[in-house]
């Protein structure tokens, strides 16, 4: 299986496409970066609820933080078209007619397939996180993070440095979970179409209709929301605590808060990757 997963990443990597995202974030984190250069000094003294930051809250912390919040939308629908071909361009270029006549389980080659998606996700978060943590460390520094905590009457909830690297993480990895949810759907699509383009397009397409279909002024609506995982897209913010122990002065983990999040999206991982998995084990490969 090991093998399977190295071969996948060497064929995966030999394309331009995965590295187009690469650098679409280094591009993005620097515009981020340089905005609040240039422009968040203005609103470093401005706060809400009455409450007035004096000094520059601006540091490593809250550049990869606000690059979680900017940069999220490019990946959940650039991910999905990238992915998407890991499976669906195999069986274009006919490929895929070859790696099945081979005497190798077709369980566990999708399964390399689908973990390479999952790789690819993992280190376009780890990546983005990364670089914007090093240029926010370059042209600010090391600091606190801040969160608003609007259950304490427009007070903040200061983090250390490492409470904040630690909730920047884990949104981070919320992030991950929302971006391959639909990379999930689009590695399933790409196992009933044979093309590198259409499973990522497709995929793409059901997000937007699902945003479009939640977002509607109907009652009908409403009660559809808790079980669609585009009402969570973006729940990966709120993984920063909001709340402490006024007793003991601990910081409450947000549990309440990312948990429907995160059942939502491995219940819609699931049944994607179970359905895709499924197709795969039943294609024809004389045709």
């Amino acid at each position: 299986m090991i093998t399977l997963i190295r071969w996948e990443l060497h064929r995966f990597y030999r394309r331009l496409a995965p590295y187009y995202l690469y650098g679409a974030l280094a591009l993005l984190v620097t515009m981020v970066t340089w905005g609040m250069r240039e422009f968040g000094r203005f609103s470093s003294r401005g706060g809400g609820a009455g409450l007035e930051i004096v000094g520059d809250t601006r540091n490593a912390l809250m550049v990869s933080q606000g690059a979680s919040l900017t940069v999220a939308i490019l990946l959940l629908y650039l991910v999905p078209v990238v992915v998407g071909e890991i499976v669906g361009g195999d069986g274009a270029t006919g490929v895929l007619r070859t790696i099945l006549v081979r005497p190798r389980r077709r369980a566990q080659i999708w399964l390399a397939k689908y973990a390479t998606a999952w790789i690819y996700a993992l280190s376009v978060s780890a990546a983005l996180m990364g670089l914007s943590l090093l240029l926010g460390g370059l042209f600010f520094g090391w600091g606190k993070l801040y969160s608003a905590g609007d259950l304490h009457n427009g007070k903040l909830i200061v983090l250390t440095p490492r409470e904040g690297l630690a909730y920047v993480a884990l949104s981070y990895s919320l992030l991950t979970l929302s971006v391959m949810t639909a990379g999930t759907i689009a590695v399933a699509l790409g196992s009933w179409l044979d093309n590198a383009l259409l499973p990522g397009m497709f995929a793409v397409g059901i997000l937007i209709t699902l945003q479009i279909i939640t977002g509607l002024p109907y009652e009908w609506v409403e009660p559809l929301k808790p079980y669609v995982f585009t009402t969570y897209l973006l729940d990966h913010t709120k993984a920063y605590p909001n709340s402490f122990d006024p007793a003991t002065g601990a910081l409450q983990f947000p549990a309440a808060a990312i948990w429907p999040m995160v059942r939502v999206h491995c219940v819609t991982i699931f049944c994607f990757a179970a359905a895709g998995l499924w197709r795969f084990l039943q294609r024809d490969v004389t045709c």
